[in-house]
């Protein structure tokens, strides 16, 4: 679907397993949005006129390094053969773990793998 995206904390020790992401799709004609309290990072993505998300993962991304605040705590990428052309979805809180990787498919359901990735000090998650 070309809508994961790869979350990299900033942090090398224990505080980056505290940084949260969750995309929220609510109301009618809606503009995307990033907003960041501590390190809980909540990205209101765009909504047309049904009330249908409209944002791709490219604009996400785009708008969260965009946010000073959101980009002091992580780097965004697509994920590993995603484009970032795909329409992203609801995504309910979900934290960076240390060292591993968690790949969330479409609608926040979580695939169901944890897996060791590259470097072990940094927090990773794969949302889409």
């Amino acid at each position: 679907m070309d809508n994961d995206l790869k979350y990299t904390s900033k942090a090398a020790d224990a505080s980056e397993n505290s940084v949260t992401i969750r995309y929220v799709v609510a109301g009618a004609s809606t503009a995307l949005s990033v907003s960041v309290a501590g390190k809980a990072i909540t990205v209101n993505v765009a909504t047309d006129a049904a009330s249908a998300a409209t944002s791709t993962a490219t604009a996400v991304a785009n708008a969260v390094a965009a946010s000073a605040a959101a980009n002091a705590l992580v780097t965004v990428a697509n994920a590993d053969g995603n484009t970032g052309a795909g329409v992203v979805t609801a995504l309910a809180v979900t934290s960076l773990s240390g060292g591993s990787s968690r790949q969330i498919g479409s609608g926040g359901a979580a695939t169901g793998f944890v897996a060791s990735r590259g470097n072990p000090t940094k927090a990773r998650v794969f949302v889409g």
